[in-house]
């Protein structure tokens, strides 16, 4: 993993950690928001926004709708802020 790819793991658990207010440790790549972290669905809302504000990207319901996972969301993450830099 690159330092831009790190940097954006980081945030992004970051902002898992803060609006699921959980500690970063218990958050892992495979860990499915709702199921595993207990993410209702205001939060995973709340998670979507900030992800939007953090990364200045703007994400369709569709493509919300696939991030399921911290390993969803940081793929396309990755996907989406490498291709425009």
């Amino acid at each position: 993993m690159n330092k831009v790819e790190q940097e954006i793991r980081d945030k992004l658990l970051g902002a898992v950690s803060e609006i699921l207010e959980i500690d970063r440790d218990r958050i892992t790549g495979k860990a499915r928001f709702i199921e595993d972290l207990g993410a209702g669905s205001l939060e995973v809302m709340d998670l979507i926004v900030e992800m939007e504000d953090v990364f200045d990207v703007l994400i369709s319901d569709a493509d919300a709708s696939r991030l399921r996972t911290v390993d969803n969301a940081l793929d396309y993450l990755k996907t989406r802020l490498l291709e425009t830099a």
